[in-house]
């Protein structure tokens, strides 16, 4: 903290005034309805000076909605194009979102450091890994209203993505909406919300950063390199000015009766060029099988053509992990960075199938731990141990099989799963793993990844339908390893249909 304020004296004096009113914004329809809180998150969210707002809800409970709605606000009200600033690996689920929510918006998406002309379009989603090259391009284009999603990487007055975010925040037009989400926008200390909230524009309202250090962050006595620290009798003091000033928190606890499922999300992220070939070679290749072996009807296989269908299935659901290592590491280390003061690290459990998607994320992931299949007792204990007591270890990888049952990893605030089994009772297991007696009092989350293939769904993507279709099937006729047996074999059947139809 030592060299913060050096970096930060233009800070406060410059930062644009969010009291001036722009247009008056109801919340815009979405394709799908939002919940009763969410509708209230959106009012709350247009009804702060200039339409400033810190959207620090919990996970789980449906900023992207809030931010949606609010862009086709602005989209209405002719402020266009709305930019989203988000993580590289959520630019696929961004899209996904507007497909389901706004599918009316035109997007455009830069990627790449070489910006390039801008087309006319509702809404502009960059990468926050790229913003900082394409922050002139966009200010010169014109930029109507600003969504910053997982704003909390973007504490840092220093980073590239701070400052060519906070270009384009200048130039928002006065009274027009800037968003910032994060269902953790203060990782570690008070100091990383002084970024965020210079983006927002509403530094000046807690007397500037130079203020805002001196109340919340004091230097530590006799400390030679100026260190700040935290005076934790004010922080009670800065939620409360938060609220009034700019902030909205919907903890789950609070809208339990109106969330869906147990805190499962559903994200795309990108697959690599290399894997996605690979992945599209071996889907055309089981197609041109079962074609070959059973035509467009539904007769059965018999046992060694259902068999070899099998086997081809198990080489593109490894291609389908493969193929998500690199965003996947990029996602699960924004899950890691939150941590807010006084309350243990997020740490995460990710479940795969394959030992060869184990080995490129144990290898991707620092500091990683493994529970697998081949592995003896105490070596299993050890990373057990490890992941459960040791608060530099936050992410254990985990065979679905080896690592899903009779473990207790209560220490995972996530579970993500890249590959799945062929039931829901496995995924059930895995998510319990975490979710049990012991559990941190927030809840566990629950992140399904599927690889994003630009067209068609994955076979990832497939199963996850099957087995939550099937589920209620279970449920209700029988309990037990009989019944997901049962089912597990309904399903290959079922992902075998659907193969076969092409």
């Amino acid at each position: 903290m030592g060299g913060l304020m050096g970096n930060l004296t233009h800070v406060g004096d410059s930062t644009p005034d969010p009291d001036d009113s722009g247009p008056a914004l109801e919340p815009g329809e979405l394709d799908l309805p939002l919940r009763d809180f969410q509708h209230r998150n959106v009012k709350e969210a247009l009804a702060f000076p200039g339409a400033r707002c810190l959207l620090a809800s919990d996970m789980g409970t449906g900023k992207t909605a809030v931010m949606l709605s609010v862009t086709v606000a602005c989209i209405e009200a002719g402020i266009r194009p709305v930019c989203w600033v988000v993580p590289p690996s959520l630019r696929t689920n961004t899209a996904r979102e507007f497909a389901k929510f706004a599918s009316h918006l035109t997007l455009q998406f830069p990627s790449g450091k070489s910006p390039t002309c801008l087309s006319d379009t509702d809404v502009i989603v960059v990468g926050d890994s790229v913003v900082a090259d394409w922050a002139d391009t966009l200010v010169e284009h014109g930029v109507g209203a600003l969504m910053v999603d997982e704003v909390h990487r973007q504490k840092s007055f220093k980073a590239r993505r701070s400052q060519g975010t906070k270009t384009i925040a200048r130039a928002v037009p006065k009274g027009h909406p800037i968003i910032a989400a994060s269902g953790t926008p203060l990782p570690n200390h008070p100091a990383e919300l002084c970024s965020p909230l210079d983006i927002l524009g509403v530094l000046p309202q807690f007397g500037g950063v130079r203020n805002f250090l001196d109340v919340y962050c004091p230097v530590i006595p006799g400390n030679r390199w100026g260190a700040r620290g935290i005076d934790w009798s004010e922080l009670s003091n800065l939620n409360a000015k938060l609220l009034d000033k700019c902030m909205i928190r919907t903890l789950k606890e609070d809208v339990l009766d109106d969330l869906p499922d147990h805190g499962r999300l559903v994200m795309a992220l990108d697959m690599s060029r290399r894997h996605r070939a690979e992945y599209r070679q071996a889907e055309s290749s089981l197609i041109e099988y079962l074609r070959e072996h059973r035509g467009y009807s539904r007769a059965r296989l018999n046992s060694a053509a259902k068999a070899e269908a099998l086997v081809q299935l198990g080489v593109l659901r490894e291609l389908a992990g493969l193929g998500v290592v690199d965003s996947t590491v990029e996602y699960v280390e924004s899950l890691t960075s939150r941590q807010l003061p006084g309350e243990p690290p997020e740490k995460v459990v990710i479940f795969t199938q394959h030992r060869s998607v184990v080995a490129a994320l144990h290898e991707a992931i620092e500091g990683s731990v493994v529970v697998q299949g081949g592995m003896g007792d105490a070596a299993k204990t050890a990373a057990v141990d490890s992941f459960q007591n040791d608060d530099q270890c936050l992410v254990l990888i985990g065979n679905a099989t080896a690592a899903g049952v009779g473990l207790n990893l209560t220490a995972g605030r996530h579970t993500v799963h890249i590959q799945l089994g062929w039931n829901s009772a496995s995924l059930t297991q895995c998510e319990d793993r975490c979710h049990r007696i012991g559990a941190d009092v927030r809840g566990v989350v629950s992140h399904i990844i599927f690889p994003d293939l630009d067209q068609g769904e994955s076979v990832t993507e497939r199963m996850y339908h099957l087995i939550s279709a099937k589920h209620g099937v279970s449920s209700e006729v029988i309990d037990g390893e009989v019944g997901a047996m049962l089912i597990e074999e309904s399903v290959q059947d079922a992902l075998i249909d659907l193969y076969s139809s092409y």
